[in-house]
């Protein structure tokens, strides 16, 4: 608040105390002076009945005996009773008995009789009481006094007790300023503290503080309050900065936490495009090998059947060696799609990478500088060797196209150990575990990032016409990813590329079953592929396919039943169930699938012996053949050696 607002305030509160001290010595004086008439009033009233008494006394006797008053008895008794006016006795009858009036200047004392009592006047005080013997009335007395001597009384007081209100008022004026300055000055104070406070935010200013009471309590207090104040904005100063120097570190950290999601989203969105893009091939693939198996199987015979006529021969030969090459097309579109027929088991990967440095080394520009890792521990890796090999073949291969003018391939083994992040999205986090790090890198001529983001993808390829078909590092993609690894690629215009494969340590466990993978057709080489008779069911539903095995077998000397779909081979098995000697089952069937049919022929004899055969070796993948009784597997497209070797191996073996 304003100083000069505080002054009208106490100027305001100095009137009104003024005001109100006034009024209350007003109305005490006049409860005074109207107390001291009233007392007055009623002691002369007293004092007339004391009179009226005596008088009665006097003139009882006479009255009684209506006998003439005394004379002079009234003026001697009333004459030293300065406040008596005047006196009047009332016979029984209403006369004038006696009477005395102390002003003879007034009128007669002749007037009827008053009533009885006491009544007030103006300026008297009149007393009637009746005169009685023994209970009769003889007459009445009359008094009346003058008050008059009473108010000059009074108004003599009157200026005593004006000077008496003034000087009161005058020392009430006096103590009240005193005590106004007393608390306003300390309020006023803390007022121009407050407003230095306010204004300039200076909470180092400190009120005076003069007196232990309340006031200096309040300032006190108010002393206190800045100072805690002061000290919370030191406080928050210093927070305020570390805040800052946190939040400076924080977004930092998130800016980094950002870039990472968003590079760990790009290689999921990459995961699963590359996931669709697998499938579409796995499934082209599928179909393919269909066609091949059946293309393959007859342009095989055609030249067995073609005899001493040399051309014929020569030209079915290069239809069989282009079939192959569709086949190897197949075969890679099917590692695109991760299924491909794997056998994984625990290896070095340093043993792989060595075996491909020593075949690069003889076949590689010498202009490029190959780096390789030392011989230092890495863990072993759970994956196909084989496969593992390919993809670094691929890679190293792709290095070299990358450098024409040489540089330098480098080679790279790394163990890592990551721990859980516990992250919002694990999805987007890099798997926990330990690995072990492939890292191939080249001084190439590096790659655009929209060209990086589509490096994997099935037929994408920054080659000439002719010199890659762009499955290879699809091809990679695909085996690393089926080996349950990750692969990611940094690369930069003229910088060269980096690819980085992380395959999961190889961790023994007890009791672990055979892999169903050794039921292969290499199995082993049979002393001769024909039969002696033996029946074989076909179940496929591919009828080229079956007609094909038909002749082939027969060709062998077997004896051969076909049935196109499940059911169909189910009833011809049971009709001929004691001379079949084994069945080629073909894994993917309408009606009934092939392992549907497989357990419903291991109910009808447990040591039926059964070929399963599938184009689709993914699928084949997953099951663990050799507990479902599956005694070989046949991959399509298969000629019709591998048909004649499998069969052979399957008969010749213990029940």
């Amino acid at each position: 608040m304003p100083t000069s607002e505080l002054t009208l305030v106490k100027q305001k509160l100095t009137w009104m105390s003024l005001t109100y001290c006034g009024i209350a010595l007003l109305l005490v004086c006049a409860v005074l002076a109207y107390i001291e008439m009233t007392m007055s009033d009623a002691a002369l009233a007293d004092h007339l009945s004391r009179v009226g008494q005596m008088v009665a006394a006097q003139h009882r006797g006479a009255l009684a005996l209506k006998a003439s008053p005394p004379k002079g008895s009234l003026s001697d008794m009333l004459s030293a009773v300065p406040a008596i006016a005047s006196v009047v006795i009332y016979a029984e009858d209403g006369s004038v008995f006696t009477g005395y009036l102390r002003d003879q200047r007034e009128a007669s004392v002749s007037m009827p009789a008053p009533m009885d009592g006491l009544q007030k006047g103006t300026r008297s005080l009149s007393l009637t009481e009746p005169i009685l013997l023994q209970g009769k009335r003889l007459g009445t007395i009359y008094i009346n006094s003058d008050v008059a001597s009473i108010h000059d009384r009074l108004n003599k007081f009157l200026p005593v007790i004006v000077a008496v209100i003034l000087m009161a008022f005058l020392g009430i004026y006096l103590v009240f300023s005193r005590l106004l300055q007393k608390i306003f000055d300390p309020i006023m104070q803390l007022a121009q503290t407050m407003r230095a406070v306010s204004n300039d935010r200076n909470y180092s200013v400190r009120v005076p503080q003069h007196a232990d009471d309340e006031l200096g309590e309040l300032a006190g207090g108010f002393n206190e309050m800045l100072g805690q104040i002061q000290k919370s904005n030191a406080e928050s100063e210093v927070a305020r900065i570390e805040m800052e120097n946190c939040m400076r570190e924080r977004t930092s950290k998130l800016q980094e936490e950002i870039a990472e999601r968003t590079r760990l989203e790009q290689q999921l969105l990459q995961a699963q495009k590359m996931e669709a893009l697998g499938q579409l091939a796995g499934g082209i693939a599928h179909d393919f090998n269909n066609l091949l198996t059946v293309i393959m199987g007859n342009l095989s015979l055609a030249r067995l059947q073609s005899g001493q006529d040399g051309k014929v021969a020569a030209l079915l030969q290069a239809a069989e060696q282009g079939t192959h090459r569709a086949s190897d097309l197949t075969r890679q579109l099917l590692a695109v799609g991760r299924r491909t027929f794997n056998i994984p088991k625990a290896f070095d990967l340093h043993e792989v990478v060595m075996e491909v440095v020593q075949i690069l080394k003889r076949t590689i520009d010498p202009r490029i500088v190959i780096q390789t890792p030392a011989a230092e521990v890495v863990w072993l890796v759970h994956a196909d060797s084989g496969q593992m090999f390919q993809a670094l073949m691929n890679l190293c291969v792709n290095a070299r196209d990358a450098m024409p003018n040489g540089g330098r391939l480098q080679i790279a083994l790394q163990n890592v150990t990551r721990k859980m992040h516990g992250k919002e999205n694990p999805a987007l986090d890099p798997a926990p575990g330990c690995f072990v790090r492939l890292i191939v890198s080249d001084t190439g001529m590096g790659m655009e990032p929209e060209t990086c983001g589509r490096i994997f993808e099935p037929f994408f390829t920054t080659k000439e016409v002719g010199k890659g078909m762009g499955l290879g590092l699809a091809m990679v993609y695909g085996i690393v990813t089926q080996n349950k690894g990750t692969i990611t690629v940094e690369s930069k215009p003229n910088e060269g590329s980096r690819f980085t494969i992380e395959l999961p340590r190889h961790i023994e466990s007890a009791g672990a079953p055979a892999h169903s993978a050794a039921l292969t057709p290499e199995q082993s080489e049979p002393k001769t592929m024909e039969g002696s008779g033996e029946t074989v069911l076909v179940v496929e539903d591919e009828d080229q396919i079956r007609k094909l095995a038909r002749r082939v077998l027969e060709q062998l000397g077997y004896s051969v039943l076909e049935a196109e779909d499940g059911v169909r081979g189910l009833t011809v098995y049971q009709a001929e169930q004691k001379r079949i000697a084994a069945v080629i089952l073909d894994l993917t069937m309408p009606k009934k699938s092939g392992l549907e049919v497989l357990a419903t022929l291991r109910r009808l004899n447990p040591k039926v012996r059964v070929i399963l055969s599938s184009g689709y070796s993914a699928a084949a993948q997953k099951l663990d053949l050799a507990k479902l009784g599956v005694m070989a597997f046949l991959q399509k497209p298969y000629v019709p050696n591998d048909l004649a070797r499998t069969l052979r191996n399957v008969l010749d073996q213990a029940p």
